[in-house]
């Protein structure tokens, strides 16, 4: 799964839609004077990231099959990073 999303986002970062998440990024107003939706591409890229957390937030409980309540402290964060 990693690879996948590994793979997908290095294409869409060599896209039209990443050269326009990249303009945005850079200079939010001279990308809209050029035409670029920001307000799409905005929610573009919050949606793909929360669903990718999403994923990784599965992925965590497929590997923990019983819910354990240390899976909310701090302590666990780095390791539910390192799976996204």
């Amino acid at each position: 799964m990693l690879v996948l999303i590994q793979v997908g986002l290095f294409y869409l970062l060599r896209s039209r839609a990443g050269l326009y998440l990249r303009a945005i990024r850079d200079d939010e107003i001279a990308a809209a004077s050029r035409g670029v939706r920001i307000v799409y591409w905005k929610t573009f890229a919050f949606t793909l990231s929360a669903a990718i957390s999403g994923l990784a937030a599965r992925a965590l409980r497929a590997f923990r099959a019983i819910r354990q309540p240390e899976l909310g402290l701090i302590s666990q964060t780095g390791l539910i990073i390192s799976m996204w």
